[in-house]
């Protein structure tokens, strides 16, 4: 039957409830002696195309922020109209008349000048930019237009600070959001004129935002429900920005207003002005009566903004000839509403003429300068010579003016990638420090053409420091710098010249393979006296291995730590003159073999290799096997003997022994085993077939240990900085 279907029963379900609701309102109106015709709120805030602010069921504001008796209201409340996120996040009193606006917004900015001292004027932009997306209906009638603001610094500068007093002035609750969804925004900014603030915000989340926001959400930005009533605000850090640097779609849909790194205050004056600031954030939403009312300023004074601030925005910006005239719109009525505040306010240190000082210098330069001017030839006719970018030269022109500290944040001086050892960099930094430094560079886009041409560079990940006073990059131990991992561009050092390579070795410290073959002849007299001492003591080690012992302790000085994880050298192998070991046998096989499979694949029509061949390659087989038969009896043999020889006797004094050195030793034989459980390799169980060894050695007897045996977990820089001394020695 019709009546049993889901769908009739739900559409009956919704009519009786907006029958009862019919009901209980016309009660209501005839108990209150009100007027039978009341429109039911679209949304919080601000109703559309109306003058009026409903804030709660029983809370309307006016244009001018006067509040609306019960008797004038044309606004009913419904809760089940109404989203539930933007009800629950909203915190109003019951009556604007305890305390004035206009006192309460001279405490607040006299609290923010007190705790934020030189970004004091920043704390009132970020007030100004909230009244924005408050008002984001009318500046959108008016001018067409409404910038999105941005707020950006580094931690312990402020602007979450600023951003959660203005969020209390206008009665949110907690409206400072660390992660959205894909569809929770458009619910939110469709939802209630009070506007959402998002800290710390992602590059691929602010791209989107410009966009969409800019011309009142036509971009498909609430497409499920009804067009945005406010525009999000966007707080990030200098790197999330970097990446949409001189994008001229996306950056010149914004207004930055940047917090500069200061010296954190400790006195006792600074936490008596925290805690007065805590306080105010319970009163601050007695403000919101102002913030209203400028609504009506924006309309009365329209010309001036058109006149004044933005002739003054474009001024200002002369001087930069690929600079987009939106800025001038966009950066001049964010000047107006910060000096309409200033002037409402009435504080002496605080005047209208500090918000054009700190337009004009502090956003200027590390706002607009640094992220919204694109590249003038990008915008208009293209050239007719082709600009080419190089990338090595223009890393050698950072190189040559920057200390080592400022390039470790944009260069990694030591990549390997499958073998080769190489240069790695981030793009948008370096291309900041060159623009810090005065030197002329193409713009972002042209180098990324020219890296997307070149076949020698790929994409990488990268480890790079944050701070520039480092002068390695560490992720681990006691020289931890904290780097962090980004996405850079990976080039080889074949692609630099000769002059170059040499530049960067005496830069870094490092060996790129060109000067590290003088260093090494350099070191033929030590290398050759170190070996007549082994031989004396007996040792059974060949000059090739103390040179490959040598060679390893010239990268100690490195700027870049040795990491497995991130960093992996590679060493000169060299084939040892004199009888056949294991090691020799594997390489000729392994040789031979590859030297058949080529000329196979050359040849793709000969026949088969002959009988010949496959006797030959099995006896090269037999002489492995029987070459690791004798090395196995050889090991258990010498593991015993040296085993003996360390429990009856005990060295003279204690001995100097660097991580190189021994590490040579115990891989070639003269300490190969670990004194705890007489073993190669510590006992494995299944789940740990992979595992890496970590070995240790003593500074007194120089027997070496494995770390799993004696319950430790260090890495080889922090087991080299270890003064260990096992417990033999230290009974």
């Amino acid at each position: 039957m019709w009546w049993s279907c889901p769908q009739f029963y739900q559409e009956r379900t919704q009519g009786f409830f907006f029958l009862r609701e019919v009901e209980r309102f016309y009660r209501k109106c005839k108990e209150d002696g009100s007027p039978t015709t009341l429109m039911a709120a679209s949304c919080i805030g601000k109703q559309p195309k109306k003058d009026v602010w409903v804030l709660s069921p029983s809370l309307q504001l006016d244009s001018n922020g006067v509040e609306i008796s019960t008797e004038d209201q044309t606004f009913y409340w419904v809760d089940k109209l109404l989203p539930v996120s933007a009800t629950s996040q909203l915190e109003v009193p019951s009556h604007f008349n305890v305390l004035h606006p206009v006192d309460v917004l001279r405490d607040v900015f006299q609290a923010l000048s007190d705790t934020l001292h030189e970004n004091a004027i920043a704390g009132i932009f970020t007030v100004a930019s909230v009244c924005l997306s408050l008002h984001y209906e009318t500046v959108l009638e008016l001018f067409k237009c409404c910038p999105i603001p941005i707020i950006i610094g580094d931690i312990n500068t402020g602007k979450t600070t600023s951003c959660r007093m203005a969020s209390r002035m206008t009665g949110a609750k907690n409206s400072l959001l660390g992660y959205t969804r894909e569809r929770f925004l458009p619910k939110a900014t469709s939802g209630s004129s009070i506007p959402v603030i998002l800290d710390d915000a992602e590059p691929n989340a602010i791209r989107g935002l410009m966009t969409k926001y800019f011309n009142g959400g036509v971009d498909a930005t609430c497409s499920f429900e009804s067009t945005p009533k406010c525009c999000p605000i966007i707080s990030a850090n200098w790197f999330a920005l970097s990446k949409l640097a001189g994008s001229e779609r996306e950056m010149t849909r914004a207004v930055i207003i940047p917090f500069l790194k200061t010296e954190r205050r400790r006195s006792e004056d600074q936490f008596q002005a925290e805690s007065r600031r805590h306080e105010l954030e319970d009163v601050a939403v007695h403000c919101l009566p102002l913030l209203v009312s400028i609504a009506s300023d924006l309309k009365k004074e329209k010309s001036h903004i058109l006149q004044k601030c933005r002739v003054f925005v474009a001024r200002i910006l002369s001087h930069l000839s690929d600079a987009d005239d939106r800025l001038h719109l966009t950066y001049g009525i964010l000047l107006f509403v910060a000096q309409l505040l200033l002037q409402k306010a009435n504080i002496e240190k605080l005047g209208p003429e500090q918000a054009e000082t700190f337009l004009q210098t502090t956003v200027m330069k590390y706002g607009i300068e640094q992220f919204q001017v694109g590249n003038a030839m990008l915008n208009g006719l293209p050239s007719p010579t082709k600009t080419i970018a190089d990338m090595a030269k223009l890393i050698i022109e950072a190189v040559q003016v920057c200390h080592i500290g400022e390039l470790l944040t944009a260069v990694n001086p030591r990549v390997d990638v499958g073998g080769t050892i190489g240069l790695a960099f981030h793009l948008v930094t370096l291309l900041n420090i060159l623009f810090a430094h005065g030197i002329d560079h193409p713009s972002k886009d042209i180098c990324r053409q020219a890296i997307s041409a070149d076949p020698m560079m790929s994409g990488v990940q990268v480890y790079l420091n944050v701070e520039r006073h480092h002068d390695i990059i560490s992720r681990g131990g006691v020289k931890a710098t904290g780097p962090r991992n980004r996405r850079g561009i990976w080039m080889p050092y074949s692609r630099f010249s000769q002059t170059q390579l040499r530049e960067i070795e005496s830069v870094f410290q490092i060996q790129t393979g060109t000067g590290a073959q003088v260093h090494v002849i350099g070191m033929q007299e030590d290398i050759q006296r170190n070996a007549e001492e082994r031989s004396e003591r007996g040792e059974e080690n060949n000059a090739e291995d103390v040179m490959e012992t040598d060679v390893e302790m010239v990268d100690v000085s490195d700027p870049v730590e040795k990491n497995s994880t991130e960093l992996n050298e590679t060493k000169e192998h060299r084939e040892p003159a004199g009888p056949v070991t294991l090691e020799s046998a594997h390489r000729k096989l392994f040789v031979d073999e590859t030297q058949s499979s080529t000329a196979s694949t050359n040849s793709t029509f000969e026949e088969p290799s002959s009988a010949s061949t496959s006797i030959a390659h099995n006896s090269q087989r037999d002489a492995v096997n029987e070459a690791e038969v004798a090395r196995n009896k050889k090991d258990r043999a010498s593991r015993k003997r040296k085993y003996a020889e360390t429990t009856t006797t005990q060295a003279d004094g204690p001995s100097t022994l660097t991580l190189n050195t021994a590490e040579s030793q115990r891989t070639t034989g003269d300490e190969g085993f670990c004194r705890t459980c007489l073993r190669t390799a510590p006992q494995r169980t299944k789940s740990r077939q992979n595992k890496k060894i970590k070995w240790i050695s003593c500074g007194n007897c120089c027997g070496w240990f494995h770390q799993e045996c004696l319950g430790m977990n260090l890495s080889n820089k922090e087991a080299e900085d270890l003064v260990f001394t096992c417990s033999k020695c230290s009974d």
